[in-house]
């Protein structure tokens, strides 16, 4: 299973701080793409790429690593939910080992 660490900002600034081992800076609302992969050069690009090629627009991004060159965790926000087509698309890249979609 996944694990989630979060944290209270402010005035009930809600944020997700870390998944499983890898630190991140997410809010918790709206639209997720999360891919799990390869930390290589493009893989980045790639999935954005991807999003923008269907009119997906990204409000926010956060990434995470383990160790430099080792495996990372990207966490897209969405301005609406990533259809399955795409999580396929963006799964069948050499260097991402899976992919999936939240609504929160």
């Amino acid at each position: 299973g996944t694990s989630l660490s979060g944290s209270v900002f402010g005035r009930n600034q809600l944020r997700i701080v870390r998944i499983d081992a890898y630190h991140v800076d997410v809010i918790p609302a709206g639209h997720f793409l999360i891919t799990r992969h390869l930390d290589r050069p493009g893989v980045i690009a790639h999935v954005s790429r991807l999003l923008a090629e269907l009119n997906v627009n990204i409000g926010g991004m956060t990434c995470g690593r383990d160790t430099p060159g080792g495996n990372a965790l990207l966490v897209i926000a969405t301005d609406e939910p990533v259809n399955a087509d795409l999580v396929k698309a963006v799964a069948q890249s050499p260097l991402v080992k899976r992919a999936q979609v939240i609504s929160l």
